[in-house]
Protein backbone atom coordinates (compact mmCIF):
# COMPACT_ATOMS: atom_id res chain seq x y z
CA UNK A 1 0.00 0.00 0.00
CA UNK A 2 1.26 3.36 -1.12
CA UNK A 3 1.65 6.07 1.66
CA UNK A 4 -0.72 9.00 2.08
CA UNK A 5 0.57 12.18 0.03
CA UNK A 6 0.90 14.61 2.29
CA UNK A 7 0.80 18.75 1.67
CA UNK A 8 3.75 21.06 2.07
CA UNK A 9 2.80 22.04 5.34
CA UNK A 10 1.78 18.37 6.77
CA UNK A 11 5.31 18.03 5.81
CA UNK A 12 6.81 21.27 6.98
CA UNK A 13 4.53 21.05 10.44
CA UNK A 14 5.86 16.90 11.09
CA UNK A 15 9.50 18.60 10.77
CA UNK A 16 8.97 20.65 13.21
CA UNK A 17 7.25 18.05 15.18
CA UNK A 18 10.66 15.79 14.84
CA UNK A 19 12.82 19.07 15.65
CA UNK A 20 11.14 19.97 18.88
CA UNK A 21 11.60 16.38 20.26
CA UNK A 22 15.12 16.58 19.37
CA UNK A 23 15.44 19.57 21.12
CA UNK A 24 13.04 18.35 24.25
CA UNK A 25 15.74 15.72 24.65
CA UNK A 26 18.55 17.46 24.60
CA UNK A 27 19.24 18.76 28.51
CA UNK A 28 17.56 22.03 28.82
CA UNK A 29 16.15 24.24 31.16
CA UNK A 30 13.07 25.02 32.12
CA UNK A 31 12.51 27.81 30.31
CA UNK A 32 14.09 26.52 27.14
CA UNK A 33 11.94 23.79 27.40
CA UNK A 34 8.73 26.38 27.87
CA UNK A 35 10.23 28.41 25.13
CA UNK A 36 10.60 25.93 22.55
CA UNK A 37 7.24 24.44 23.29
CA UNK A 38 5.38 27.74 22.77
CA UNK A 39 7.23 28.38 19.69
CA UNK A 40 6.18 24.99 18.23
CA UNK A 41 2.74 25.84 18.96
CA UNK A 42 3.05 29.10 16.87
CA UNK A 43 4.95 27.71 14.31
CA UNK A 44 2.11 24.48 14.30
CA UNK A 45 -0.25 27.75 14.30
CA UNK A 46 1.34 29.63 11.32
CA UNK A 47 1.38 26.37 9.26
CA UNK A 48 -2.11 25.57 10.01
CA UNK A 49 -3.04 28.87 8.14
CA UNK A 50 -1.38 27.95 5.60
CA UNK A 51 -3.50 25.69 4.52
CA UNK A 52 -5.86 26.93 1.54
CA UNK A 53 -9.89 27.94 3.07
CA UNK A 54 -12.04 26.36 0.60
CA UNK A 55 -14.02 29.18 -1.25
CA UNK A 56 -16.90 30.63 -0.25
CA UNK A 57 -19.65 29.29 -2.35
CA UNK A 58 -20.06 31.40 -5.67
CA UNK A 59 -23.79 31.60 -4.62
CA UNK A 60 -26.02 31.89 -1.81
CA UNK A 61 -28.61 29.19 -2.65
CA UNK A 62 -30.99 30.32 0.07
CA UNK A 63 -31.29 33.60 -1.58
CA UNK A 64 -30.95 32.52 -5.51
CA UNK A 65 -33.74 30.24 -4.87
CA UNK A 66 -36.10 32.21 -2.65
CA UNK A 67 -35.84 34.73 -5.59
CA UNK A 68 -36.76 32.00 -8.26
CA UNK A 69 -39.42 31.08 -6.07
CA UNK A 70 -40.84 34.74 -5.52
CA UNK A 71 -40.30 34.97 -9.70
CA UNK A 72 -42.41 32.09 -10.13
CA UNK A 73 -42.19 29.49 -13.08
CA UNK A 74 -43.59 31.32 -15.35
CA UNK A 75 -41.16 34.58 -14.96
CA UNK A 76 -37.92 32.87 -13.70
CA UNK A 77 -36.86 31.85 -17.40
CA UNK A 78 -37.48 35.64 -18.16
CA UNK A 79 -35.71 36.89 -15.44
CA UNK A 80 -32.45 34.72 -15.98
CA UNK A 81 -32.54 36.00 -19.64
CA UNK A 82 -32.87 39.45 -19.02
CA UNK A 83 -30.29 39.79 -16.11
CA UNK A 84 -28.15 37.71 -18.42
CA UNK A 85 -28.11 40.42 -20.58
CA UNK A 86 -28.01 42.77 -18.08
CA UNK A 87 -24.58 41.68 -16.96
CA UNK A 88 -23.16 41.24 -20.43
CA UNK A 89 -23.94 44.78 -20.86
CA UNK A 90 -22.14 45.34 -17.42
CA UNK A 91 -19.17 43.65 -18.43
CA UNK A 92 -19.08 45.50 -22.05
CA UNK A 93 -19.21 48.72 -19.41
CA UNK A 94 -16.51 47.69 -17.38
CA UNK A 95 -14.14 46.45 -20.02
CA UNK A 96 -14.10 50.00 -21.59
CA UNK A 97 -14.49 52.01 -17.96
CA UNK A 98 -11.63 50.19 -15.86
CA UNK A 99 -8.63 50.48 -18.58
CA UNK A 100 -9.43 54.56 -18.54
CA UNK A 101 -10.80 54.55 -15.11
CA UNK A 102 -14.04 56.66 -16.22
CA UNK A 103 -15.13 56.94 -12.70
CA UNK A 104 -18.31 58.10 -13.51
CA UNK A 105 -19.36 55.24 -15.52
CA UNK A 106 -17.61 52.75 -12.56
CA UNK A 107 -19.90 54.43 -10.09
CA UNK A 108 -22.97 53.59 -12.62
CA UNK A 109 -22.21 49.98 -13.27
CA UNK A 110 -20.91 49.13 -9.78
CA UNK A 111 -24.21 50.13 -8.29
CA UNK A 112 -25.68 47.29 -11.38
CA UNK A 113 -23.79 45.11 -10.31
CA UNK A 114 -24.17 45.79 -6.34
CA UNK A 115 -28.39 45.13 -7.19
CA UNK A 116 -27.75 42.10 -9.49
CA UNK A 117 -24.88 40.78 -7.31
CA UNK A 118 -26.81 40.66 -4.25
CA UNK A 119 -29.97 40.04 -5.39
CA UNK A 120 -28.56 36.56 -7.34
CA UNK A 121 -26.68 35.80 -3.65
CA UNK A 122 -23.38 36.15 -5.38
CA UNK A 123 -22.19 37.91 -1.92
CA UNK A 124 -18.79 37.96 -3.02
CA UNK A 125 -18.93 39.92 -6.10
CA UNK A 126 -21.40 42.07 -4.75
CA UNK A 127 -18.52 43.08 -2.12
CA UNK A 128 -16.26 43.12 -5.06
CA UNK A 129 -18.90 45.60 -6.82
CA UNK A 130 -18.92 47.43 -3.44
CA UNK A 131 -15.13 48.07 -3.76
CA UNK A 132 -15.55 49.55 -6.62
CA UNK A 133 -18.17 51.73 -6.05
CA UNK A 134 -15.84 52.83 -2.79
CA UNK A 135 -12.44 53.52 -5.15
CA UNK A 136 -14.58 55.26 -7.80
CA UNK A 137 -15.99 57.94 -5.47
CA UNK A 138 -12.69 58.12 -4.45
CA UNK A 139 -10.81 58.52 -7.67
CA UNK A 140 -8.21 55.80 -5.98
CA UNK A 141 -7.03 54.01 -9.14
CA UNK A 142 -4.50 52.39 -7.12
CA UNK A 143 -6.50 49.13 -6.58
CA UNK A 144 -8.41 48.98 -9.96
CA UNK A 145 -6.03 46.35 -11.31
CA UNK A 146 -6.71 43.35 -8.74
CA UNK A 147 -9.75 44.21 -8.25
CA UNK A 148 -10.34 44.62 -11.92
CA UNK A 149 -9.33 41.12 -12.26
CA UNK A 150 -11.99 39.32 -9.52
CA UNK A 151 -14.44 41.58 -10.40
CA UNK A 152 -14.10 39.97 -14.08
CA UNK A 153 -13.35 36.16 -12.95
CA UNK A 154 -16.79 36.78 -10.65
CA UNK A 155 -18.69 38.74 -13.36
CA UNK A 156 -18.01 35.41 -16.00
CA UNK A 157 -18.75 32.71 -12.93
CA UNK A 158 -22.12 34.41 -12.17
CA UNK A 159 -23.16 34.47 -15.89
CA UNK A 160 -22.39 30.88 -16.40
CA UNK A 161 -24.29 29.58 -13.31
CA UNK A 162 -27.19 32.04 -14.34
CA UNK A 163 -26.46 30.28 -17.77
CA UNK A 164 -26.64 26.90 -16.13
CA UNK A 165 -29.83 27.49 -14.16
CA UNK A 166 -31.37 28.55 -16.70
CA UNK A 167 -30.87 25.66 -18.86
CA UNK A 168 -31.76 23.63 -15.95
CA UNK A 169 -35.35 24.94 -15.56
CA UNK A 170 -38.42 23.41 -16.81
CA UNK A 171 -39.98 24.86 -19.87
CA UNK A 172 -43.20 26.98 -18.92
CA UNK A 173 -46.15 24.91 -19.87
CA UNK A 174 -48.62 26.73 -21.80
CA UNK A 175 -51.82 28.37 -20.83
CA UNK A 176 -54.89 26.59 -21.51
CA UNK A 177 -57.08 28.69 -23.53
CA UNK A 178 -60.88 28.51 -21.87
CA UNK A 179 -62.78 25.98 -24.52
CA UNK A 180 -65.96 28.19 -26.07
Amino acid sequence: MSEPVLSPVDVLAANLQRLLQEVLDQPLSAEARIAASQAHALAISLCQQLVPQPEPSLIDRTVFDALLKVAGSETAPKLLDQVLLDLGCVRQALDHALPTADWAELRLQSHILMSIAGSFGAMQLCRDAEALNRLAHAGDASALSPLDLRLQQGLVALMQFLQDEARSLPSPQPKERPSA
